[in-house]
């Protein structure tokens, strides 16, 4: 692998996921100040919910776009309709199913929501579902300038509409959840039609790669079904347990903690194509103890900084009224610390068609969080499930080191902890950068 041509592409990516996460926080500053608490915990659950159908329903196909562009370039265009293919007979089958049994939903975790917004909650699932297959299709191809300009257009549209509301209508939860589905609408039928104009394609359904597809993208589904469930379990139970109020407290509270997912996100969007590509495993094995160390370093000092600012930042930005998220956001912290290291190593087991022990690590650790869940919240409330969450993802990364130490023979030091190279080559971008920036200045 050449670094620093992996570091040109996370530095991009990683640039476009600063920028998309910057336009969320602040259109979410902007809502959480206009519109009451358990109206914004409606539509945190709104979001999460078509985010949850999207897992649920994938069947681990945008994953296995992903690997078999990577494995078989030259059936690019037989890929992409199969992908495609595949997408409208599963969203449309699940749309449908999903509606007709809304009134389950409606009784239980969702049963604040009112029932009108769950159509709407289709649409929205819908859409994000085939956004999710046409940028596995960008990333397998490794356009990651398309992928990063996609990935920046929703928030910067949603921003826009929300002002646009609040200065000419003012904002309320039907109009937020409106303009939030349009955006999405919008740009996914322009991306679609962007990427059929790169990739092209041919509806050729060749049924053993139809069988492949199935046969990867299902231990990939489980496997990553599990690690999103270990992220939004816990609002699922708070909503049925506590009310939407303690949602909108939580999901505050884990918005401002999973700012440090920012880095390990990108390098697992980068890192993932790159070690498909690799053909050599124990060059995957040194790439990957090469980037968990880094990212789990770079990770852990900002979960020193957050927690030393945190308190501060959810005052300034949400006001006194959501002061009540300050202890979950620092009880969950060591936990995102954490789930760094799972967000990347998963990468390594997924590049050579190993999932099953990442989804083995999701299993046990999910099983653990709703256990620890229905155990503490009642008692502990808000920060029973942040304890709860930490708890589940210490587990989940540490299984997966422990893995990859067995599989590998790297040392824990190698895949934990940095060394002298590493720093060498901080200090070689640390001198690259002042060059620059003196250029700039002269």
């Amino acid at each position: 692998m050449d670094v620093k041509v992996f570091l040109k592409a996370v530095a991009g990516t990683f640039g476009t996921e600063l920028g998309v996460h910057l336009l969320s926080f602040v259109t979410t500053i902007i809502i959480v100040r206009s519109i009451s608490p358990a109206d914004f915990g409606v539509f945190s659950l709104i979001m999460s919910f078509s985010l949850t159908l999207c897992y649920l329903s994938s069947l681990g196909l945008p994953q296995a776009i992903v690997f078999f562009i990577g494995k078989r370039k030259n059936q690019l265009e037989i890929i992409v309709g199969i992908s495609l293919f595949l997408f409208f007979c599963i969203g449309i089958g699940i749309a449908t199913f999903s509606y007709i049994f809304k009134d389950y939903a409606l009784d239980s975790f969702l049963k604040e929501l009112p029932s009108h917004y769950f159509f709407l909650l289709i649409i929205l699932y819908f859409f994000t579902l085939l956004d999710s297959f046409l940028l596995s299709v960008t990333r397998g191809i490794q356009n990651f300038l398309l992928f990063n300009i996609r990935r920046f257009l929703t928030p910067a549209g949603n921003l826009l509409g929300i002002c646009f509301l609040l200065l000419f209508f003012g904002l309320s939860l039907g109009s937020v959840v409106t303009v939030f589905i349009c955006i999405s609408v919008a740009f996914t039928v322009w991306f679609f039609f962007k990427v059929i104009s790169i990739t092209s394609f041919r509806l050729y359904l060749n049924w053993a790669t139809v069988k492949a597809f199935f046969t990867y993208g299902i231990k990939s589904y489980l496997q990553i079904l599990a690690g999103h469930l270990i992220y939004q379990i816990d609002l699922y139970i708070i909503a049925y347990l506590l009310g939407a109020k303690q949602v909108a407290f939580y999901s505050i509270a884990v918005g401002i903690a999973t700012l440090l997912w920012y880095l390990p996100n990108t390098v697992g969007v980068v890192l993932f194509p790159t070690l498909t590509a690799t053909h050599n495993e124990q060059e995957i094995h040194r790439i990957s103890g090469q980037i968990c160390r880094n990212t789990l370093l770079i990770t852990a000092v900002g979960a020193i900084c957050l927690g030393l600012v945190g308190k501060y930042l959810i005052s300034l930005f949400y006001g006194a009224q959501y002061i009540r998220s300050v202890n979950a956001m620092l009880l969950i912290l060591p936990g995102v610390v954490a789930m760094s290291i799972y967000k990347v190593l998963t990468r390594n087991f997924s590049s050579r068609n190993r999932q099953q022990i990442s989804m083995v690590a999701a299993g046990i650790s999910l099983i653990v969080n709703v256990f620890l869940n229905f155990a503490l919240i009642p008692m502990y409330g808000i920060e029973g499930a942040a304890l709860a969450s930490t708890a589940s993802y210490v587990l989940a990364g540490a299984i997966l080191v422990i893995m990859i130490r067995l599989e590998s023979g790297l040392t824990f030091q190698k895949i934990l902890f940095i060394n002298k190279q590493d720093l060498k080559l901080y200090v070689e971008l640390f001198h690259k950068f002042r060059k620059r920036y003196l250029i700039f200045r002269n």
